[in-house]
């Protein structure tokens, strides 16, 4: 393999690996690093100080050195008045600071780095101090989602006319900031062609690659389904729903299904149960737990359990961009997922035949009653879901592509150093 040496600079530490945002940069730090040395630098500790080896030997990470440094204070007053009067969005003043560029300098300083990789948009302010004190390194920009995209989307449901102006004014600022950040960059590695269409359409002439997002289909596979009645009807008694729920999207979706969807699967089935699983969840997610079959979790170590008794998983999102790893998760479980379009974008799946789209609330009810009739439509989803994911959508198999990508870029920059 061809010998260089990386940065990756995330606004998170990357493990535990729970959520969307952390599983991404886990497992393609971890192939990355099975492969070429890499030295990582997170935000996110509860320390005071910056830590040194801050990963625990469980972890799997080989990487020849991490730097976690503690998370800065988000969503101050100062930086929500810059938010509304100034012309950086939040979402970037919220990982700015003066301490993580000084850590940033001394370690471009102590170490020969030849490619940095930032993970999306909210590092922008950094690109400067990196071509500053490591001018021949190679920026490369993983973009989790189109920010400026997200943000447009979540204008059109906030709950009340001062967050949707709020949310319009952020979104053409980060689409500026993203114009900025594309011309900024070497190149670019988006979730989903959808989302390198919506890059382009921001900079035509961009130089974007896709890597999707993955699952650890050796880790989901080891659950085993449960048995089933004497007439064939499942014995699954969950219907799970899985994400970050302090995320505005997740937030949004969680109350939209509980309060229009939910109260009709459960006259129907009601036998069953609604489990909202997710890290720290809202206000409005926690008093959902008040509606009769609706229980949830908060923060879980492991979310197979929860599989392991699921008749579905729903994915009922109003927003697009990116792709929902909770997809791939249940798919490499063995449950079958009933997702809104918008819900399943970007990952090429195919209504009827490996998920059932479900975008009213009578057509998630209908996709819940067409899983609980038949252990055999089950099984067929479940298997087919199982093979899409294992076929498309392993970690390994992604981490060579991205590996793959800065090798690329390595040797046209260094065929272009001598021919200069």
């Amino acid at each position: 393999m061809q010998s260089f040496r990386v940065l990756l600079f995330s606004p998170r530490v990357c493990w535990p690996p729970l959520t969307g945002g952390h599983l991404r940069d886990y497992y393609l730090a971890r192939e990355l690093a099975r492969r070429v040395p890499v030295i990582y630098l997170g935000i996110g500790t509860g320390t005071p100080s910056p830590v040194d080896s801050c990963f625990p030997q469980q972890a799997g990470l080989s990487f020849e050195r991490s730097l976690c440094l503690p998370e800065e204070k988000r969503y101050t007053l100062w930086n929500i008045i810059r938010g509304l009067a100034g012309k950086t969005p939040i979402s970037i003043l919220n990982y700015t600071s003066k301490r993580i560029s000084s850590e940033l300098k001394l370690l471009l300083a102590d170490s020969h780095i030849d490619i940095v990789q930032i993970e999306g948009i909210h590092l922008a302010n950094y690109i400067p101090t990196i071509r500053a004190c490591a001018p021949r390194a190679r920026i490369v920009c993983d973009w989790h989602n189109i920010e400026s995209d997200v943000m447009s989307q979540y204008s059109t449901y906030a709950s009340n006319v001062g967050r949707r102006l709020y949310a319009r004014r952020t979104a053409s600022l980060l689409k500026r900031a993203e114009r900025r950040l594309v011309a900024a960059c070497d190149a670019h590695v988006v979730v989903s062609n959808e989302d390198a269409a919506r890059l382009r359409k921001i900079v035509s002439d961009v130089r974007v690659h896709v890597v999707e997002n993955g699952v650890d289909i050796e880790k989901y596979s080891a659950i085993t389904m449960l048995p089933t009645t004497a007439n064939g009807a499942l014995r699954r008694l969950k219907i799970v729903f899985v994400g970050s729920m302090d995320y505005h999207a997740n937030i949004q979706a969680a109350v939209g299904f509980v309060r229009d969807t939910w109260p009709l699967i459960h006259r129907k089935f009601p036998q069953l149960q609604f489990f909202l699983v997710g890290s720290n969840p809202a206000r409005s997610v926690r008093e959902l737990q008040r509606i009769s079959g609706v229980t949830v979790t908060g923060t879980v170590d492991d979310i197979r359990p929860y599989y392991k008794d699921a008749l579905a998983a729903v994915v009922p999102l109003r927003v697009g961009g990116g792709s929902r790893l909770k997809i791939l998760e249940a798919m490499a479980a063995g449950v079958p997922v009933i997702s809104t379009f918008a819900g399943a974008e970007g990952l090429g799946v195919k209504d009827r035949t490996n998920i059932l789209i479900a975008d009213t609330s009578d057509e998630m009810l209908e996709a819940v009653n067409f899983l609980h009739r038949s252990q055999e439509e089950w099984q067929h989803l479940t298997l087919a879901g199982h093979e899409f994911v294992k076929q498309g959508y392993d970690w390994t198999m992604l981490g060579e592509r991205l590996y793959s990508i800065h090798r690329q870029l390595i040797t046209h920059s260094r065929l272009g150093r001598r021919d200069g």
